[in-house]
């Protein structure tokens, strides 16, 4: 049996020519209609029989993570890739998801001696904090992306977060400070926040883009192993160039409700709007393959068209701007 979702005018021609996961994800994302609509459940089936899906699922390990690593190197795949790109296609709800959360992340998040493939940095004083901020963000990041259900749990961590935060712009050259992570960036992103707090986060968000305008060019004053995971704003032409990265980093200040307030996004929103072409999509010029990365493409088997992953993003960029007053 067939279905075929009532899709708005604005959407049919980019659903007809999409593949099975930006078609699930524009039902599901853009139009709000989750999986207790028949239609949207009836996309989802195809999810986990795509070849990605398979291949990331049947790597996973016994213990939950994917190669027992936490970042992904350049010959393989590690547990923040792996994680990512199945919430990217849609599969947030998926056993692998739901393993790699109760063995691998929660674990993390409250063991406070687990370093994954940083534990080099165990055997120095100085070093270990910054190797446990760097595994705690990522695993929040994981956390907020991946699952609703452990508000109770995060809640605490998070406004942890975001007080270490507020004290590095406080004092930014203390020798004791970390600089905030772009891990726990997008954590506070992701998480959903109260109506009450809302506001606050938003104003902490806007001082940290503030000091990150102020440091670009400037040399990091961090170990070498820790400044490639700072919070770190790249040059408007590297925007341009990185679809990924542009999407990216405005999908994450939408979500916050903050893409009108900050100088950087506001940018990316008009720079988007010139990006659509008379036939209703969005084009982009890549200067690098894009292929590797966690956030692109969704749908590998679609036409090699890129604009239908950018027309897609748009639509979920823009549903998501309505909120960002």
């Amino acid at each position: 049996m067939s279905f075929s979702p009532d899709i708005p005018p604005a959407y049919r021609a980019l659903y007809d020519a999409a593949g099975p996961v930006v078609r699930f994800r524009l039902v599901r994302d853009v139009l709000d209609r989750d999986e207790s609509y028949l239609q949207t459940a009836h996309l989802a089936l195809d999810l986990p029989r795509l070849p990605e899906t398979e291949a990331i699922i049947t790597a996973q390990e016994l213990d939950g993570s994917w190669n027992g690593l936490l970042c992904s190197t350049e010959n393989c795949v590690a547990t923040e890739t792996a994680v990512l790109r199945l919430c990217e296609l849609g599969l947030e709800e998926h056993d692998s998801i739901r393993a790699c959360v109760e063995k691998a992340l929660v674990p993390t998040l409250l063991g406070e001696d687990i370093l994954w493939e940083f534990s080099r940095a165990a055997d120095d004083d100085n070093l270990r904090p910054m190797a446990r901020r760097i595994v705690r963000d990522k695993t929040l990041r994981l956390l907020t992306r991946a699952t609703r259900s452990l508000d109770e749990m995060l809640r605490p961590v998070m406004e942890a977060l975001l007080i270490e935060g507020e004290h590095f712009l406080a004092y930014p050259h203390a020798q004791d400070q970390l600089p905030p992570t772009a891990d726990g960036y997008a954590a506070l992103c992701w998480y959903k926040w109260s109506d009450d707090d809302f506001l606050r986060v938003r104003k902490f968000i806007k001082r940290l883009f503030k000091h990150a305008e102020d440091v670009m060019g400037h040399s990091l004053r961090t170990p070498e192993f820790y400044a490639p995971h700072v919070f770190q704003l790249s040059d408007k032409w590297e925007y341009l160039s990185r679809p990924p990265l542009f999407f990216h980093e405005l999908e994450l200040a939408a979500r916050l409700g903050a893409a009108r307030d900050l100088a950087v996004t506001k940018w990316l929103i008009e720079e988007l709007e010139f990006r659509q072409d008379a036939d209703g999509r969005f084009r982009f010029e890549s200067a690098e393959p894009v292929e590797d990365s966690w956030y692109y493409p969704l749908d590998r088997k679609s036409p090699r068209d890129d604009s239908l992953e950018w027309t897609f993003r748009a639509a979920l960029l823009y549903k998501l701007l309505e909120y960002d007053l």
